[in-house]
């Protein structure tokens, strides 16, 4: 195998390269297309399909038309990366995680569900499978021959484990991967041949980060991957799919307090590399890619009498798309209200060569048994007797906050049917300043008997004129 250290790979075998060799129908298995080969140096960029040819016989950077630029020279002198080592276990959910050697499988068998580690590939390659996650799992199934002759993710180049990373994550492992391959280092330590590879491994990161740590790029690229990249890059923009509206109910107490929600979606994902033309060559990756994609619009040219003009056609897509089942996690603000909305950027379900629209989450306020909102207000109602309306009372109510809120009448203070009382601060939080609270509006509902005994009815009589003067 290579020989790795300090983030430099330097082969255990030279491999020289002949030359590039295209081929049609996006497939590197497409037919010959003599007149487009490319001598070792020229930078084979995104929309060729084919692979680099090496001096051994050996076949480097098979391609689809869905790939980073690259030269075979640099394709055939790290063709290690492509094979595959084996399955390396962890015992833990982390795919950096303690070793579990009775767990690690050959490069043709398909990894198990639930279970982390890495794909061990050579020069030092590993292609992380994070989380014990099996529902996941079983949507992207592993087989690590098959995930070692794929070429690496910008995500891999940086040393991330994955999405999602953010952008303090990226901006670190830039850092990292910057130190250890910084060429006087690499010099000191490897030689000449050494500092060409680190050379060469930087440009690959530079080229990660750049794209990385731009919001519009990266986009692009965790969307569509390369030719998504390459067609924002062209055109400078590229066409969004329609967002999508949703609600989730909420209650009253969770408006009042804040809370972390998570709602669960179901999302079309469009399958990367398991076109009509590439699938067979991923039998396993893809075999959960079995949903139909939408159609795709296309500019064509058509004859318009005399002239030939564009033309926007819709025509059914080669991509195959899979569905998963998505959790959106988010923050309920304290002082939030019914119909606020909760927007998720580029969460909606995914669309061949278009950036996904947003996911919109409507609060619907779910309604309470005891308390009603207006506002920054709180509105209740509290029961109390004739006695207490006409001789006065100490009772509290329960808040929604869990503390208790004393009401009172002094002797002497009638209370009438339909009174309010207003409470200031104990109300709901402001959404601007959650220190700041509206007020709690008590109304209260006098109960009166629903009969009199003679006695009480004497009493009544006798005490309480017949008329209001």
């Amino acid at each position: 195998d290579a020989t790795c250290e300090a983030g430099v790979c330097q082969s255990s075998r030279k491999r020289a390269c002949v030359a590039w060799r295209q081929t049609g129908g996006c497939t590197p298995n497409g037919n010959r297309e003599r007149r487009s080969d490319r001598d070792c140096e020229a930078v084979i960029d995104d929309g060729q399909s084919g692979y680099c040819e090496c001096a051994d016989g050996s076949r480097a950077r098979a391609s689809t038309c869905s790939h980073a630029p690259f030269t075979c020279a640099r394709a055939c002198q790290s063709f290690e990366r492509e094979l595959c080592l084996g399955w390396k276990a962890s015992t833990t959910c982390e795919a950096s995680g303690p070793a579990d050697p009775s767990r690690d499988q050959g490069c043709r068998e398909l990894v198990p569900n639930g279970v982390a580690g890495y794909c061990l590939c050579g020069m030092g390659r590993r292609v992380h499978r994070s989380g014990c996650d099996e529902s996941r799992h079983a949507r992207e199934p592993l087989v690590c021959a098959e995930a070692c002759a794929q070429p690496e993710s910008l995500y891999e180049i940086m040393g991330l484990e994955g999405e999602p990373a953010s952008d303090q994550d990226v901006k670190k492992a830039f850092r990292e991967m910057s130190r250890g391959l910084h060429p006087d280092k690499v010099r000191q330590r490897f030689g000449p041949e050494g500092a060409d590879e680190a050379n060469e491994r930087f440009k690959e990161v530079r080229y990660a980060y750049d794209v990385l740590s731009d919001t519009s790029r990266r986009a692009a690229y965790d969307a569509g991957g390369y030719s998504l990249l390459a067609k924002l890059e062209k055109d400078k923009q590229l066409p969004r799919s329609s967002n999508v509206d949703a609600e989730t109910r909420v209650s009253l107490e969770t408006l009042y307090h804040g809370a972390n929600l998570t709602v669960a979606i179901d999302k079309r994902v469009v399958c990367e590399g398991c076109d009509e033309q590439s699938r067979t060559r991923h039998p396993t990756r893809c075999s959960a890619c079995n949903t139909r994609c939408p159609d795709e619009t296309v500019v064509a040219k058509v004859r318009l009498g005399p002239f030939m003009v564009d033309q926007q056609q819709r025509r059914p897509s080669k991509q195959r798309c899979r569905i998963d089942r998505e959790s959106l996690e988010f923050y309920v603000q304290p002082g939030s209200r019914d119909g606020d909305v909760v927007r998720f950027e580029r969460a909606a379900p995914q669309t061949p060569n278009k950036l996904p629209g947003d996911v919109n989450l409507k609060l619907v306020l779910d309604p309470h048994q005891r308390f009603s909102r207006v506002d920054d207000d709180l509105y209740t109602t509290v029961a109390i007797s004739l006695r207490d309306a006409l001789i006065g009372f100490r009772t509290h109510i329960v808040h929604l906050g869990g503390h208790h809120v004393p009401l009172a009448s002094a002797p002497g203070d009638v209370v009438t049917p339909g009174m309010a009382v207003r409470i200031n601060g104990e109300g709901m939080p402001r959404n601007v300043d959650p220190l700041e609270r509206g007020d709690l509006i008590v109304e209260y509902d006098v109960r009166f008997p629903e009969t009199l005994d003679l006695t009480t009815r004497d009493m009544v009589e006798a005490y309480f004129p017949s008329y209001v003067a």
